[in-house]
């Protein structure tokens, strides 16, 4: 089977300092939070949590919600978050229908010092789910259902020098993990099935930004690795010689290179424009597919290897409008102006692996997608509503003018309060 392994690095950009916090900033102005600089930058570069001190948000969708709090404790700030945070993972795996936790905690400090700020920031989730049977129409039985773990473990370091030239660095390592093991017995107490799904991965970032003659620079550099086992085992007797005996395998790897650029040009008072650019580079390497049955001990593999280089190049333009002293407006623009791809075909045998067939082709395209975002904030003292707007209200209008299906006014809305 094959395995769709993905980064979810998004090359977008910025808006300034009307900003402070909340997952909804980015998704009204489609920028990326290490280039808006607003408190979400905490889960690339955890040290940065120095800057956003005695902060609560709440922030929810139609369907989740989830939230962070983050309190000066004199020694330091102390943050602290839960629910199914948006790209926490930056990682989906779908070889054999896994999954990652769909809530996750996170725990993160930060602290200056002379000549820098530090910080960490560790992130767990699980999910388990288990189920014995014990008895099947008034006989004794001990078939397990449903015996499933789903995991994550991410853990972020960072530092930030001070002086004429200010650096950021942050590196992180995850891990996800994946089991669902159900088995079967007969009505002697014998294991007629046992199937089993793992997965085990290991993700590593580095990534580096700095400020020059204010326009803001970041180099993101990503590493992951997955490996995915099922077993289908069947003996149908309950004797110990199974039937069947077919251990599945998959592996493979991909490197993602991001590079951001951008600006911010304040028009006037109550008016801020951002243009931002970078380049995207993703390595996927081939998968690896093998089906080895136990019994016979004749291997098959999957003949699919191809990989591919993929480069792109995006344009982002922001606006951020202060209406007047509770509302103001956000809105942003994103393309992928050029978006260049390598691919190496290639088939090999079933039996040994030997490359049957191969080819490589090269595709150029300026992608003719518009993403378009927009939100607006109220701000009542320390109290802060963000919501973003769904776009296809402006093309659409209301059911009751187009007769189109629309959906919600709001798509993500946040609740923020900022004391002193």
């Amino acid at each position: 089977m094959k395995k769709v392994f993905a980064f979810l690095l998004v090359v977008m950009f910025m808006v300034g300092s009307l900003l402070h916090a909340s997952y909804t900033e980015n998704n009204s102005t489609l920028l990326s939070p290490i280039l808006l600089e607003n408190d979400i930058i905490t889960q690339t570069y955890p040290q940065k949590l120095v800057n956003f001190t005695n902060l609560a948000v709440y922030e929810r969708t139609a369907t989740s919600s989830w939230g962070y709090l983050n309190l000066d404790i004199g020694a330091g700030i102390l943050g602290i978050s839960g629910g199914p945070v948006p790209n926490i993972s930056n990682l989906t795996v779908t070889n054999f229908g896994q999954t990652l936790p769909s809530n996750i905690i996170g725990v993160m400090y930060s602290t200056k010092l002379d000549s820098l700020d530090i910080g960490a920031n560790v992130v767990y989730g699980m999910d388990k789910d288990y189920e014995v049977e014990k008895k099947d129409g008034g006989t004794d039985d001990k078939d397990v259902l449903t015996d499933l773990m789903e995991s994550y473990a991410k853990i972020v370091l960072g530092a930030s020098l001070k002086g004429d030239l200010a650096l950021d660095l942050g590196l992180s390592v995850a891990l996800p993990g994946y089991s669902s093991n159900p088995k079967n017995y007969n009505a002697a107490g014998n294991l007629t099935d046992d199937n089993y799904t793992k997965l085990g991965g290991l993700l590593l970032g580095v990534n580096v930004g700095t400020k020059l003659s204010e326009i803001i620079l970041d180099l993101g550099i990503e590493f992951g690795s997955l490996k995915a086992e099922r077993q289908t085992w069947t003996d149908v007797d309950g004797n110990g010689t199974p039937e069947v005996n077919i251990l599945q395998t998959s592996e493979d790897s991909n490197i993602a290179l991001n590079l951001l650029a951008g600006k911010k040009t304040k028009v006037t008072e109550t008016f801020e424009v951002i243009i931002g650019s970078g380049l995207s580079v993703n390595l996927a390497s081939p998968t690896k597919d093998v089906t080895e049955n136990k019994i016979s001990g004749t291997k098959t593999y999957n003949t699919n290897r191809d990989s591919s280089t993929t480069i792109t190049i995006p344009l982002n333009l922001a606006v951020l409008c202060k209406i007047n002293e509770t509302w103001s407006w956000m809105a942003g623009l994103s393309k992928n102006f050029l978006i260049m791809t390598n691919t190496n075909y290639k088939t090999v045998s079933a039996t040994d692996e030997t490359v049957t067939d191969e080819s490589n082709r090269s595709q150029f395209d300026i992608d003719e997608t518009l993403s378009t975002a927009m939100g607006i904030t109220g701000t009542f003292g320390d109290v802060k509503i963000q919501g973003t707007i769904n776009s296809s209200i402006l093309t659409n209008g209301p059911y009751f003018i187009s007769g189109a299906i629309t959906p919600n006014l709001i798509s993500m809305l946040a609740l923020v309060y900022d004391w002193k």
